[in-house]
């Protein structure tokens, strides 16, 4: 699995990655602001945040992340 994280989901490169991923049949997840950008367009699953201020989407996106993280380790036990 790719995971992109992106607040415009305009930036070229991480489409292209996205791309590449699914032609290689990886699931390729995004985090972006914009629901309609490339990127959200390009990924298998996109988690945007719909706010139009950079700072909120990108403390979100970091929320996002750290739950994820916390979902992980829960599952596989604390070590």
């Amino acid at each position: 699995m790719l995971v992109l994280v992106s607040g415009s989901g305009q930036s070229r490169n991480l489409v292209l990655a996205a791309e590449r991923a699914t032609a290689h049949r990886m699931a390729a997840v995004c985090l972006v602001g914009n629901r309609g950008s490339a990127l959200a367009q390009a990924c298998d699953l996109a988690i945007h945040v719909p706010s139009p201020s950079l700072p909120v989407i990108q403390q979100v996106h970091l929320v996002v992340i750290h739950t994820v993280c916390l979902i992980v380790e829960d599952l596989l036990g604390d070590g």
